[in-house]
């Protein structure tokens, strides 16, 4: 007698011959058939499960599932793969017509013929194709699952693109320990941190991608020799600070003006300074909320101003509505490139040397931070209060300082005698030059 379930699989006898089982078929014990299997007597072990059909809500039947398998006994134990769902509709390589399927089932018998494991194969051609850009693509996805800003994970972008385009679309599993200390050491031509944080980004894109598979050998960043750094801890030395207060009170735009005297004032980073809305600005309580600081949302953090800092912002908000009309609420907004505005996007000021190139003429902006935290540690503050005013992780290891948090009343009286200091060092009144 001839099975039913097994004949030669063409198009049109899989959608007549291979039939899902029917709604009360049940096993010798009773449980319901949830699918059955029918065979192609054309290539051994190649075969298609065909699901019980879903009813929908309205007792429409759905389309049977068909799905093409491959199955073989190795060593007395049956295993069976997934090859993929019957469909033969143009342009979709999630769907497998029948011959495809055949071809698909005919490699891995002669896999398996050999003694090759096909998921075992499997697994190495993933290794092999998984390029650096795909890497870039699993990373930049755990980032973003983690909630890092997005100009953090730009710069993934960026880096990859300056420094390792020719290593995008280049298998990862083929980039050697020798080529990674030769790009290092290229690299540090053009500067050693530069080498440095860009074999640490190849190395934790890595690390992304071999937790994803598991199959990637060891990173080759472990033969580079990193260069030694120097953490610049540069403040404004205090008889250079009257200088550079008057250098910003000649630079002719009132908001880049008012910009670095609120980095100096407030010891916020760079870019939580230029992204401050006015929506963050709190008068009435004299605070400064920042939403997406560096280290993500988890950072985000409130922290009072000193009375200069708020008439500065007072003063930011009336002048704004003459120079931008339509500020599109940035407290230190300014034009881009399309001629739109947006916030000001460069701190530094620079100007025409004699030779008609441009310079800075003011230190970079986290110069600022580090002279606010030297004030605030000349002031008397407490490290408490000055690591909570530069929003730095607070001490785990000291049970005591772990449940210390200080008031905003508290911090407030603090961010007042740094401003204080800096005032009195920068020799300069508290109305001086606020525009």
């Amino acid at each position: 007698m001839q099975d039913k379930r097994r004949f030669t699989f063409t198009e049109d006898r899989l959608r007549k011959l291979a039939v899902p089982p029917k709604a009360d078929a049940t096993t010798a014990t009773g449980k319901p058939i949830k699918d059955t299997l029918y065979w192609d007597d054309k290539v051994p072990g190649f075969g298609v499960r065909v699901g019980r059909p879903r009813v929908d809500p309205t007792g429409k039947t759905a389309t049977p599932v068909r799905t093409f398998i491959f199955q073989r006994d190795v060593r007395g134990r049956t295993k069976r793969f997934t090859i993929g769902r019957h469909g033969s509709e143009p342009g979709r390589e999630d769907q497998w017509s029948v011959d495809r399927a055949r071809k698909r089932a005919i490699e891995l018998l002669n896999l398996m013929v050999q003694g090759i494991d096909p998921v075992e194969h499997e697994r190495e051609e993933e290794v092999r194709g998984m390029t650096l850009a795909v890497a870039v693509g699993l990373h930049v996805r755990s980032m973003r699952a983690r909630e890092c800003v997005e100009r953090s994970i730009l710069e993934v972008h960026r880096e990859v693109q300056r420094y390792l385009p020719d290593w995008i679309e280049r298998p990862l599993s083929g980039i050697t320990r020798a080529e990674c200390m030769e790009r290092h050491a290229k690299l540090s031509e053009r500067g050693k941190y530069t080498a440095n944080r860009t074999m640490r980004l190849f190395r934790a894109i890595w690390n992304t991608a071999s937790r994803a598979n598991e199959e990637l050998p060891k990173c080759p960043v472990v033969a580079v020799t990193m260069n030694k750094e120097r953490r610049r801890r540069e403040p404004i030395e205090w008889n250079a600070l009257p200088t550079w207060w008057a250098t910003v009170e000649s630079i002719q735009n009132p908001i880049r003006r008012d910009l670095q005297r609120f980095i100096l004032c407030t010891g916020l980073r760079s870019t939580d300074a230029k992204t401050v809305r006015w929506e963050h600005v709190n008068f009435e309580a004299g605070t400064i909320h920042r939403p997406m600081p560096k280290g993500g949302v988890d950072r985000a953090f409130t922290v009072p101003v000193s009375k200069f800092v708020l008439e500065l912002l007072r003063r930011r908000k009336e002048t704004n509505r003459l120079i931008y009309p339509d500020d599109k609420g940035w407290v230190f907004p300014s034009t881009d490139a399309d001629n739109s505005v947006s916030h000001v996007h460069r701190v530094g000021e620079q100007r025409y040397d004699g030779d008609g190139h441009k310079v800075s003429i003011l230190p970079s902006p986290h110069r600022l931070r580090d002279t606010f935290c030297t004030a605030a540690y000349e002031a008397g503050l407490q490290p408490m209060a000055i690591k909570v005013l530069m929003n730095h992780v607070l001490p785990r290891g000291d049970v005591t300082d772990g449940y210390i948090r200080p008031s905003q009343d508290h911090l407030r009286a603090q961010v007042e005698r740094v401003a204080e200091f800096l005032l009195r060092m920068a020799k300069a009144g508290a109305d001086e030059g606020v525009a």
